[in-house]
């Protein structure tokens, strides 16, 4: 049986699959018991997305909220569809199309934090029910707004009818959105024409890894997941389970200790930490992560590496 794989992944994911699509084409892949990833791509956008593999997943729920993320979009003026990117439908349509010098003033004024409507066709719940269902299914419903920050905003290229941005935004924003109401503050109506999330939490265009990859890599290997398990070009691109935790105190506490966490046991806080939250490795393992309560480290989640 092959090793099973734990760490982060860089995914790029490419166009016109989901991010759930992708996940299951790497389950054929990779040796892991559990795969997860850490924010859903539209199908019609490309990039970045963060998997975690095994013991990974238990990392998810301690990422910091506050990491940003990065896109590079292009601005399509003049038209605009029901989902808000050129997967959709064209619903109406202007002649009005911005100038150069008044986009730029409009996208400062989307900077810091800001009120967003999120999309009719997004992945939230309305009692229950995915939004983009009830969309499909015509059905009349109203998303609240919600606030975001988008810290910044830089105009890459000018093409008259388009301009291609670069955003650097908080979790829960929607760059779809963001382009559609740019837009409409500048008396037009605009939609995305291209997206692409170029990084998140680690990752960047210089370390994520393509689907290609895989298929190059097992072509004509007799076990698939046994030649991704010991492939160094492979594992390279593979990183440890806690690299995402870099916000979080790690100590070391001695083997007895650590083995008493392995076991459930809470143990004495010795060394004067204030945090919350705490990491708690064996050289570069990563064996739990504690909460630091009332002069004792208390397990949150165990680690088996």
């Amino acid at each position: 049986m092959s090793n099973l794989l734990s760490g982060w992944l860089g995914i790029d994911k490419p166009e016109n699959i989901s991010s759930a699509h992708c996940l299951n084409k790497l389950k054929k892949f990779i040796p892991t018991k559990k795969i997860g990833h850490t924010g859903t791509l539209d199908p019609f956008a490309s990039g970045v997305l963060c998997v975690a593999l095994g013991e990974a997943t238990k990392t998810i729920q301690f990422l910091n909220p506050n990491k940003s993320k990065i896109y590079e979009c292009v601005i399509e003026f003049g038209k605009t569809t029901d989902t808000l990117d050129s997967d959709g439908e064209i619903i109406e349509e202007t002649n009005i199309l911005p100038l150069k010098d008044d986009f730029l003033k409009a996208i400062r004024k989307f900077t810091g934090k800001i009120e967003q409507i999120p999309p009719k066709y997004s992945a939230l719940k309305i009692d229950g029910k995915r939004a983009y269902d009830l969309a499909r299914k015509g059905e009349e419903f109203t998303l609240a707004a919600r606030e975001v920050e988008v810290k910044s905003i830089e105009l890459l290229e000018w093409l008259g009818n388009k301009a291609k941005i670069k955003v650097e935004c908080s979790k829960g924003t929607y760059i779809r959105s963001l382009g559609a109401d740019i837009a409409k503050s500048l008396g037009s109506l605009g939609y995305l024409s291209y997206l692409r999330r170029t990084g998140d939490l680690i990752f960047c265009e210089e370390n994520i890894i393509s689907l290609e990859f895989f298929n190059n890599l097992v072509h004509n290997a007799e076990d698939k997941k046994d030649k991704i398990a010991n492939d160094k070009s492979f594992l390279n691109y593979l990183q440890p389970i806690d690299s995402v935790l870099d916000d979080i105190l790690a100590v070391d506490l001695g083997e007895d200790k650590q083995l008493d966490l392995r076991h459930g046991k809470k143990i004495k806080n010795n060394i004067n930490v204030s945090d919350e939250i705490i990491k708690v490795k064996n050289n570069d393992d990563l064996v739990a992560i504690c909460r630091n309560e009332n002069g004792f480290f208390v397990p949150i989640r165990i680690f088996n590496n």
